[in-house]
Parts: C-alpha cells; structure tokens; sequence
C-alpha cells in the first residue's frame, strides 16, 4: 500500500513538470516489447496489459485481430477520436481522456456496429473489455496513470 502511494505521487509530480505533449510522447510510443498497466489515481486497477496505437494503420485495425478481449486489456488509440465497433464480435467499454488523461467521457457495453463521437478536447481513446470501467468504479472525471514495463519474453 505504501509502494502504490508513493508512486501515485511520483506520477502526480512528474504530471506538474512536463507539459502535456512532451508527457504523452515520453509515455505513449508503440514500441515493441513494451506493456502499459493503467490504475486510477485512486488506485483502482483499469488494465493489466495496455497495447497503444499510435500509427494510422494500427489505429485503423484496432481490435480487430481480437476474436476477444481479455478483461484485463485494452487498447489505447493515440491521438484518439471519435470510434466505431463495425467488425467486431463483442462489446467494449470506451474511455475518451483528454491530454491529462481525465476522463472526459465513458460508454460502457459499446455494442458491434455503432459509432461513439468523441468529445471536444479528446486526446486519447483506451478501449477496455466490456464491463472492465464499471468494475474499476471510473467516473467522468477520474484521472488515470499509466505504467510502463517491458514484457518478459521480448527483454532479449
């Protein structure tokens, strides 16, 4: 409990000393071999294993690999926009966060074949399995953080 508080302030510190662009390019490459974790400032656990699109076409094929999302994943696009489900199997929860990564909006249980129009100031978009928001108690307004870890097998 102590360890995740001190790195809740950690993070907080590190927010107030980069402007957002230069904290979201530090943080969201789509480099391989790397995870992100995501928790709320609360502490709550979002996602265990975060991919991040970051290129046009990764962006454009989303989870469409995905026959289906484990609970603990997400996808997070970057820069993120308004999204749609066309093609998809199964339902998601979405979150829209802005450059501070506050959540600006959340649509839970995202049936296949709508469309989500992105609020004005969003700046990423994490795709999580369908219930995951709800069980990590996310309200418009939480802020998240982000933990970046280099996965086993790809440390070669």
């Amino acid at each position: 409990m102590i360890a995740l508080a001190r790195m809740r302030a950690q993070a907080r510190c590190y927010l107030r000393r980069c402007s957002p662009q230069k904290y979201s390019d530090l943080i969201f490459d789509d480099a391989p071999g790397v995870t992100l974790a995501a928790i709320t400032t609360r502490g709550r656990k979002v996602a265990d294993s975060v991919k991040v699109a970051a290129t046009f076409h990764a962006r454009r094929r989303g989870l469409l690999d995905c026959k289906l999302l484990p609970p603990n994943a997400g996808l997070l696009l970057s820069p993120g926009g308004s999204i749609h489900t066309c093609g998809l199997h199964y339902a998601i929860d979405v979150l829209f966060l802005d450059n501070r990564m506050h959540i600006l909006k959340c649509v839970s249980c995202l049936r296949p074949w709508r469309v989500v129009f992105a609020p004005g100031r969003t700046r990423y978009v994490l795709e999580l399995a369908a219930g995951r928001a709800a069980a990590a108690g996310i309200e418009i307004g939480t802020q998240l953080l982000w933990l970046k870890y280099r996965n086993a097998d790809a440390a070669g």
